[in-house]
């Protein structure tokens, strides 16, 4: 049995029952940079750093290769929920020394029998450079609203606290109308009534 590569269990190898490799393999590296405008000349370039590393390939499932088309592209697709990083290894070497993120899992040219079986397909596998975990981070076009005012913010607590003190004032009766009509009402039929 030759095995070609690994990643998350899964193992592209060719023997004689069955042939599961990969072709159209590409690798990216690129430079995170930002253009920065002058007046009246071409812009400056900002250099921020290296970007994460990318690459891609693709696998061709096909059943008279020894494999089945729709589980492997289901195992996959759960390799992908997984959202987590694992090493590609190939040719016995880790890729880069680093672990990858699956980001995406694109299958085409589909090929069915006459019962909707899945006889054949490509699967597009993307991989994306894993470093570390970041954090959801807050643009500052959405922390603002439309008047430019920021966005409120929740203080727990805050609501019980004001609650509390609006029904626990003591009544002033300096604040208080005097319904004139009722107090005539309630002096007509005799009823016990106090202004205050």
């Amino acid at each position: 049995m030759g095995v070609i590569a690994t990643f998350a269990g899964k193992v592209f190898q060719v023997d004689s029952k069955k042939i599961y490799t990969f072709d159209g393999f590409s690798y990216s590296s690129a430079l995170q940079t930002e253009k920065q405008d002058v007046d009246g000349a071409k812009p400056s370039t900002y250099i921020k750093g290296p970007d994460l590393d990318t690459f891609n390939l693709t696998i061709r499932l096909d059943a008279a290769l020894g494999v089945n088309p729709r589980n492997e592209w289901s195992d996959w697709i759960n390799i992908l929920s997984r959202k987590t990083a694992y090493p590609f290894i190939l040719g016995g070497v880790p890729l880069n020394n680093t672990r990858w993120l699956l980001i995406s899992v694109s299958p085409s040219n589909f090929v069915f029998d006459d019962n909707g079986k899945i006889l054949s397909l490509d699967l597009n596998l993307k991989f994306e450079e894993y470093i570390r975990l970041g954090s959801k981070k807050e643009s500052s076009s959405s922390s603002k609203s439309a008047s430019g005012s920021k966005s409120p913010v929740s203080v727990p607590g805050l609501a019980d606290m004001l609650e509390k003190l609006t029904y626990s004032m003591p009544d002033d009766t300096n604040l208080k109308r005097q319904n004139t009509q009722m107090i005539a009402q309630s002096k007509s039929r005799n009823w016990t009534y106090s202004a205050y």
